[in-house]
């Protein structure tokens, strides 16, 4: 509210509102962000124990480099063993039965077309026959299936990687599908992912190359874009962009790095930060008219270089804006403007195109800073 007090007792009571300006020019400089990045692998999986049972023996410990297919671990799973035998059994059974069971359904059919017996005793054999012959099927699958579970007594590496956590040891009891036994990752395949902001989104092209540093490497790398999300996360307003680390960077897995993101200059407007108001609409700048009258125009942010917005609406390049807006200041409101100076190089002043004023009014107006005009 210091800027509105100060406004408030710089105003005459019957005379227009002295008010500071700067004016809005095209924006020609490129500028750069600095992204925080996290460096993952390519591929990385947690390798669950599939059947219930006890580790019997571990094959690996982290740090090594595995196969694919290469056994990690060995579970012991008696149940699942005699599972199979069970099932195995069920097959063999079923399949001995089947011939009596057929033989007898023919002689009853034979029965039944000469009419020695029932046309029902006949369908009942036809109904015994494909309940035997489904049995089999039935007891063949669940052989199948225990056959399978059994395989997954050995845990195998799904991928060609190394061995980053080791979770179980001999004798740790394994349930099915819940109990971790390693983590591999592909450590030698890594990526770097990071948050584009909306503004910066349409720049991201497969190819593109960006200039990563890290506290463990031993220099800046160049990294391209291996593939982006395709989509803005609706509640960021960011695109998920995945860059690919060149063999030999020196660069771990799970290490924090910056990325920077060189973006070309605009045609949008530049404008002080100073001078962005908030209206029932949005972000608004307030234009001085040629009949030196306050009027609010709705603008669209662009980019925001920190002192200056780049920003976009019914606004055009040279028209004055208000500085410091004050709350109260009414459209079509009669103003006195005065350009803001500009601060010397190297002087205690407000920094140039900054848009302080100088002065008793100066003093008031910096006390705040600019960043809270964009509340």
């Amino acid at each position: 509210h210091a800027r509105q007090a100060t406004a408030e007792r710089a105003t005459p009571e019957n005379g227009p509102r002295p008010v500071l300006i700067s004016r809005l020019v095209r924006s020609s400089a490129a500028s750069e962000l600095s992204l925080p990045g996290t460096v993952v692998p390519v591929e990385r999986a947690v390798i669950n124990g599939m059947v219930a049972g006890v580790v019997t023996k571990m094959n690996v410990n982290i740090g090594d480099v595995v196969k694919k297919g290469q056994v990690i671990a060995l579970i012991d799973a008696p149940e699942m063993s005699a599972q199979l035998a069970s099932a195995r059994a069920r097959v063999s059974e079923s399949e001995k039965n089947l011939d009596p069971i057929r033989q007898r359904s023919q002689r009853v059919q034979k029965l039944a077309e000469t009419q020695v017996t029932s046309q029902q005793e006949a369908d009942a054999a036809r109904m015994e026959l494909n309940s035997a012959v489904s049995a089999i099927e039935r007891n063949k699958a669940d052989a199948q299936r225990y056959n399978a579970l059994v395989t997954y007594q050995r845990v195998v590496a799904p991928f060609d990687g190394t061995i980053t956590r080791r979770v179980a040891d001999p004798g740790a009891v394994v349930t099915a599908g819940q109990t971790p036994i390693v983590e591999i990752a592909t450590a030698e395949r890594l990526k770097i992912t990071i948050d584009v902001p909306q503004s910066a989104s349409s720049d991201m092209q497969p190819g593109r190359k960006f200039r990563v540093t890290s506290r463990g490497a031993r220099a800046p790398i160049e990294a391209p874009i291996l593939r982006t999300a395709g989509a803005i996360d609706p509640l960021s307003r960011t695109l998920r962009v995945e860059l690919e680390v060149p063999p030999g960077s020196g660069i771990l897995a799970g290490a924090y790095v910056t990325v920077q993101v060189k973006q070309a200059a605009t045609s949008a407007l530049l404008a002080p930060a100073g001078a962005l108001a908030n209206g029932a609409a949005g972000p608004q700048l307030l234009v001085v008219t040629p009949d030196n009258r306050a009027q609010r125009r709705n603008v669209r942010i662009v980019r925001d270089l920190g002192r200056e917005l780049e920003v976009e609406g019914d606004v055009h390049e040279g028209e004055p804006v208000v500085l410091f807006p004050p709350v109260d200041l009414a459209t079509n409101e009669p103003v006195a403007p005065s350009e803001a100076p500009k601060a010397k190089p190297g002087g205690s002043g407000a920094p140039a195109g900054s848009g302080a004023p100088v002065g008793s009014t100066a003093s008031a107006a910096s006390a705040a800073p600019a960043g809270s005009a964009r509340r």
